[in-house]
């Protein structure tokens, strides 16, 4: 009877062991920590963001630049914490995959109570049973799931560069707006300078009242515009807020200027050039990768698993006790995981399409930017350099003639609306010149100009 309890205690000692050893998974390469070449990261930094990159007093001051408003969106953009949580789970999942399938331990009670005899007649069975993974199963799961988790990595760098750009154009319109603002400001100036020249000309007996009232009337609805332009300054700010999860902003001014725009645009054939930085383009190798990974697994699926089982059987009808060894496979047959294999072939052979088409598309939307930044370089130069004087000097000359009396009262109305126009339509080009260079930037990775002409950033960068 001794030596059937060591069988016993030595049976559940091997039970406990081999549950010790398959709840321990081996080494594997962290995929987070997985370093990728520089030219991977040419269009934006490495660091993940935290609460430390952004200090909250960056928001609640009056007046913030571009540098600031990137550290907040980055520190706190809902889609950048929603990727982070993303890289953490596929970390997960990949440590998840190295481990063994776990030991099952069966105890069975057979022939009980036969002949009235209760557990005299009865033969105990206790059985350890760990399933063994052939074909390399396990080197395809754990490989499939560090690419997962890299491509979890590319999908997190592919949305801060969303975030980056968005908060830059943002940043563009609401720079764009505040100057709207001073426009309309100026514009209510040119028209009260207008109407006193009118006021004049009336008090003078040289004109009606009628053209006093025509002023008048002018300057109310350029006022008008005062009001537009203050609701759309505000909408800009909370857009731009909203960048870092913000619902009202707590800033009343951003800083910088989008006058300034270079002599000359980048060649558009230099441009394709760098379309391999882009991170769509540069995610389709992990993608590749997994797809292959995909295939071999499937492969590996076709060699059916062993369940090996070794047990101790007890009979206490004579005493004695025996052990009993034991290995189960199914056989391969029917199901020899064809579908499977078929189908990772195929996803395989279109994956190379597929990067074609990508390509196709990056370079379609470069195209597009680049014929957009073409067009809104030349409009901004030539309203900044003939036009915009040429309206000027206009509009003084008829304001002077007509308060001298040489032009008539319509000449000068119109040149100050031709004026004011003229300085909206300045606006609006730089805007466009600014939303096609942060969409080719985002395109390429290569910088057109220092973002927004921001000396802070400029000096942070």
């Amino acid at each position: 009877m001794i030596e059937r309890h060591d069988a016993t205690i030595a049976l559940l000692a091997i039970c406990i062991a081999a549950g010790s050893g398959c709840a321990t998974s081996t080494q594997y390469a962290n995929p987070h920590d997985t370093q990728l070449t520089p030219e991977q990261y040419a269009t934006a930094k490495q660091e993940k963001p935290t609460a430390e990159t952004a200090q909250e007093p960056l928001e609640h001051t009056d007046q913030i630049n571009l540098s600031q408003a990137l550290q907040l969106a980055l520190a706190r953009s809902p889609k950048l914490i929603a990727e982070e949580h993303r890289i953490q789970a596929s970390r997960a999942l990949a440590k998840q995959a190295g481990f063994l399938p776990n030991p099952i331990i069966k105890a069975e009670v057979e022939e009980y109570d036969r002949d009235g005899a209760g557990f005299d007649s009865s033969e105990t069975v206790l059985a350890l049973v760990q399933e063994i993974e052939l074909g390399g199963k396990r080197k395809w799961r754990t490989h499939q799931a560090d690419i997962n988790a890299r491509l979890a990595q590319w999908d997190y760098k592919s949305a801060r560069l969303d975030v980056i750009a968005e908060t830059r154009q943002r940043s563009a319109i609401l720079i764009a707006a505040q100057q709207r603002m001073t426009l309309a400001l100026d514009a209510v100036k040119l028209a009260e300078s207008v109407r006193d020249a009118a006021q004049e000309r009336v008090n003078a007996g040289k004109e009606p009242p009628l053209q006093a009232t025509k002023t008048a009337a002018a300057l109310e609805l350029t006022r008008l515009d005062i009001a537009a332009a203050r609701d759309n300054l505000k909408s800009a700010r909370i857009r731009l807020a909203q960048m870092w999860g913000a619902q009202e902003p707590h800033f009343t001014r951003m800083s910088g200027e989008i006058e300034t725009i270079p002599d000359a645009i980048p060649d558009l054939q230099a441009l394709r050039e760098k379309l391999d930085a882009n991170p769509e383009l540069a995610r389709l190798n992990a993608e590749q990768e997994k797809l292959e990974a995909n295939l071999a697994a499937a492969k590996a699926a076709r060699v059916p698993n062993v369940k090996a089982s070794i047990a101790l059987q007890s009979y206490e009808e004579d005493g004695t006790d025996a052990m009993a060894f034991g290995i189960a496979a199914p056989l391969p047959l029917f199901n020899r995981n064809q579908g499977h294999i078929a189908a990772a072939k195929h996803t395989l052979d279109g994956a190379n399409a597929q990067r074609i088409a990508v390509r196709g598309w990056l370079t379609t939307d470069l195209t597009e930017g680049h014929t957009k930044l073409s067009i809104a370089h030349r409009r901004a130069r030539t309203l900044t350099q003939t036009v915009i004087p040429a309206m000027e000097s206009a509009f003084t000359a008829a304001r002077d003639g007509y308060q001298q009396g040489k032009f008539g009262f319509l000449d000068m109305l119109d040149a100050q609306r031709g004026l004011v126009q003229t300085k909206n339509l300045l606006i609006d080009a730089l805007s466009d010149y600014h939303a096609a260079a942060i969409t080719i930037e985002r395109l390429t990775g290569a910088e057109i100009e220092e973002p927004l002409n921001d000396q802070q950033t400029m000096e942070t960068q």
